[in-house]
Formats: C-alpha cells, structure tokens, sequence
C-alpha cells in the first residue's frame, strides 16, 4: 500500500522514475566529486616499539561551493534527478559522516595515547637525552635485592638517565656475565668476591646487609643437623655465601659437607625452594621471603646463619674496566640505589606495597619480611674495614690463596660515600 502524503508519494514518483543511467550521469558530475570525503591511511608511526597506524582526513574543499553543484544540477535540467540524487546522496554523506565521526573517535583516542606515551619518555628522557641500558644481575627476587628494586620502581634509575634492567641469574653464571660484559653490574657479592680474590679485576661498589638473612632449612620429617647424613642438600651456585654458609653451618654441627651430604647445584632461591618442596633435596638454605613460606608449610627451620658467620649480603659489584672507562655512569647508578636503599631503610609504607608487588606476598608476610631483614641494612651502605679483612681472609682461605689482598682491591664504596653525603645534604 502507498503512502498517502502528496510528499511521499512525490517521493517514490520522482525515484521510481529516474532512470539509473541519469543518476551514474550525476555521479560523474564535478559537483558529486566535490562532495566525496576521502578518508586515506598515511606512513606509519612508532612510539616506544609499538607500531601504529596514522590516519589522515584530507578536508573537503568542494562541500562550500554551491555554484558548482547548481550548475551542475541545473545541468540536468530535470527537476526529478535534482531530487533523487539528492536522496541518493543524502544517504551517502550520512554514512560518510558517520565514518567520519568513528575516525575522529579513533584518532582523538590514539591521540590521548601517543600524549601519554610521549610525555612518558619525555619524563624518563629529563634533558632530552636518550636513556643508557644497563643490565643488573640478580640472584633472587627477595629482601637482600630490594634497594634495586625500589630504585627502579620509584623512577631513580631514569632520573639519572639510565634504563635498567634487572636479571635474574645464578651467582657463578652473572659472574662469568660480568668478566664478559653481557652485564654491567651484579647483585652477588659472594661470587664476585670469590672471584676478586682469585685475581678476577672484580669489586663491590655498595653493601645493602652486613648480615646473612639465611635460615637452613629441611624436610618436615627431619629434626637434627645429624639426620642430613645422607641426604642431599642444594645450593645456589658453587662459589660465593649460598656455597660457603652451609659448608660451615654443616661443619659446625658435625656434618663434613664433603662426605656426609651430596651437595646439589640448584640455582636461584625460588628453585632451591621448589626443590626442597618436591623433595629432590632434602636441605638447603633460604632467605626472605621463601624461608618464612616454607616454614608456614610444617618445613623445618634447623639454623640461623647469621649466628655462624658475618659476612655481605646484598650488594652492587661491577669491574674495574667499567669503573675506569664509564665512571660517571657508576656515579649515576649508585646515586640512584642509594636513594632507593634509603627509602627502604627508612620509608616503611612506601616500601611495603612494592615489596609486596615484587616478592608477590600478602600485607602481613611483607611486614613480617621487612622486619626480619630491616636490622641487617648497613648504616650507610658500606662495611667496616674489619669485616672487609674477615671476609677476604674467608674467602682466602676457600680459595687457597696465599697473598696478601688489601681491602681496596675488593671493595671501592667511593661512590656510595659520595651518593650518601649529597643525599644528607638536600
């Protein structure tokens, strides 16, 4: 049934009857190229790695110029196509405006997203410069590693123009990384110390704890250190304090590590903790926050290292080529840890919620974590003399060195002497 208004019906009259070869005559017309809206996909662009598409409208010169479109119209001289391509057109522009409309949507949020990505890098660039990659090799993600940690994530590190990135890795291999230049720097004193006494151009540029944070812990079903006979204990690496520290815990108890137990290379924390759960090891021994998880796990607890042995736990260690051919970049990373040693050492709720982000622990464990390593930090990141002589005669004797090894040449604390004193005065 037709419509009844005289519009309507005027309507389907005029648009039944134009033919389509006069609507293709006016589609080819100047008048319809000015009204086309050509939406066109230009280069593409980059912004921190991450490819995106940069879309162009290219304006509309011809949607003002109505001479044109009349004389064009006028043309066809027949009112009947003037109004059904009116109505074909209008159907066109509506859709055209509509896509319009979507890419404007589109490009105001890519917008919004290139502003922030770009304000980013400009805030990690500060002068404009480019951010300088180093590599940091961890052991663990635990307490003892948390100055880097808050360092990086509280933007330090970029402040100084330095992009770091922390790795972890087993103590031996971040070593033999180091001597290579595959990393720049190391969370390993034990290892790098080992090393350096044998003759390695090695040093520990800043001291986080000057107390061991290891706890030995065994299986649920054995109770003594003379239950170990027999069993197999892991351990981190086969230089540095996860290797020493149980061989005189052991020793101290009447275990000969050499001949009692089968010692079991493992790896990092996590893995020693994983293997201690499936049970392919028997002992081994732990720090915050993996200690206390397996503790709350019915595992046993049969010492604490710090009451056998005083040595670094937690540490930045780099070469002696690296401080001698890139000094300012040493000058810039240790600035950066001190800061985030300090706001460890002395900002308790800012350093909780990252703790707990890094170490994934709850409210409560990240508290009982931090209280437990809080009193190891050192003062002011750097070790007595003393204690310097009692771990390089330590390490001497593990080593079966014979020359005398003066403190400078295993530690050079320089940089962190000169970190501590510009942060006392601001």
């Amino acid at each position: 049934m037709r419509p009844s208004s005289p519009y309507l019906r005027r309507y389907n009259h005029y648009s039944e009857s134009v033919s389509q070869r006069q609507l293709e005559a006016l589609d080819s017309s100047p008048a319809a190229r000015l009204c086309e809206n050509p939406v066109h996909a230009s280069s593409s662009l980059s912004t921190n790695g991450v490819e995106v598409n940069k879309l162009t409208v290219r304006p509309e010169p011809g949607r003002m110029a109505p001479t044109g479109f009349s004389h064009s119209l006028a043309a066809q001289n027949d009112p009947r196509v003037i109004f059904a391509w009116r109505q074909r057109h209008s159907a066109r522009e509506g859709g055209q405006k509509l896509l319009m409309r979507v890419w404007i949507g589109c490009l105001y949020l890519l917008g919004v997203a290139l502003f922030i990505a770009d304000q980013s890098a400009l805030a990690q660039q500060g002068s404009g410069a480019p951010l300088k990659k180093i590599r940091i090799a961890v052991p663990s993600i635990s307490a003892s590693q948390m100055p880097v940690y808050m360092a990086k994530d509280l933007g330090y590190y970029t402040d100084e123009g330095l992009d770091a990135e922390i790795i972890l890795m087993r103590g031996g291999v971040s070593i033999q990384a180091l001597v290579a230049g595959s990393v720049d720097y190391t969370g390993t004193p034990g290892a790098t110390m080992s090393a350096a006494v044998q003759g390695v151009k090695l040093v520990v540029l800043m001291a986080f704890n000057n107390k061991s944070l290891y706890d030995l812990i065994v299986r649920p079903n054995i109770s003594s250190y003379a239950e170990l006979k027999g069993k197999r204990f892991g351990v981190g690496s086969l230089t540095g304090f996860s290797f020493e520290i149980p061989q005189i815990m052991l020793s101290k108890n009447g275990v000969d590590p050499k001949k009692d137990v089968a010692i079991i290379l493992i790896g990092p924390t996590a893995d020693r903790m994983n293997a201690l759960r499936a049970n392919a090891i028997q002992g081994t021994i732990l720090e915050p926050p993996f200690n206390f998880m397996v503790l709350k796990e019915g595992f046993r607890k049969l010492g604490y290292s710090g009451d056998y042995y005083q040595n670094l736990q937690g540490a930045l260690t780099t070469s002696q080529i690296k401080i001698k051919n890139e000094p300012e970049e040493v000058r810039r990373l240790i600035k950066a840890t001190t800061r985030g040693f300090l706001a460890y050492k002395d900002q308790r709720k800012l350093a909780l919620p990252i703790m707990r982000r890094y170490l994934k622990l709850d409210e409560q464990f990240a508290e009982q974590v931090y209280d437990y390593s809080r009193p190891t930090l050192t003062p002011d990141g750097t070790i007595s003399e003393e204690l310097m002589r009692t771990i390089i005669e330590t390490q001497r004797q593990a080593s079966k060195v014979s020359r005398a090894i003066d403190p400078d040449e295993i530690f050079n604390f320089s940089f962190v002497r000169e970190a501590m004193k510009e942060s006392t005065r601001k």
